[in-house]
């Protein structure tokens, strides 16, 4: 994947935000963060994969990765903010989706107490591990990334 072109899509996204709402040049990286933390607990939530409980299927494979795209939104963003960028993603193996998801909120933890270019590496390779055991190729995310860019700037338009 690419990655250079996703992190300039949002770069413009942001600027384009940032305008539209008046946003001063003040930090936003907790304000990203915990967004992050929200969308990473809704995919969660999609997934079911923790709700051991429950006979409740999953959503369908268009909402999960719908949800893991809005998560990339602000993990990207995140990344401009502290101008840390990744140029490829490692894959690890995982056992479970649940395994996969508290690695990534672990990884964010980790990134959140020391912001360095490594801890962000190793929260967006941990990101990607969880596209792939959500059975999401690097082709789907792009796409849905793509999707939802278009919708996020259509928001904007209609005053979200």
């Amino acid at each position: 994947m690419h990655w250079a072109e996703l992190y300039e899509y949002q770069r413009q996204l942001d600027k384009y935000i940032e305008q539209h709402k008046n946003v001063e040049k003040e930090s936003v990286v907790d304000h990203k963060t915990l967004a992050f933390y929200v969308e990473l607990g809704e995919l969660a939530n999609e997934t079911r994969c923790f709700k051991f409980w429950s006979n409740k299927s999953e959503s369908d494979h268009e909402t999960i990765r719908e949800e893991y795209v809005d998560g990339l939104h602000f993990l990207l963003s995140l990344g401009i903010e502290l101008n840390s960028y990744v140029e490829s993603a490692e894959i690890s193996d995982v056992t479970s989706r649940t395994e996969a998801f508290l690695t990534v909120y672990q990884r964010l933890g980790e990134w959140k107490r020391e912001k360095t270019k490594q801890t962000y590496q190793n929260l967006f390779d941990a990101y990607v591990t969880l596209a792939a055991a959500l059975n999401i190729s690097e082709e789907d995310m792009k796409q849905a990334y793509l999707e939802k860019n278009d919708e996020n700037y259509d928001r904007q338009d209609r005053g979200y």
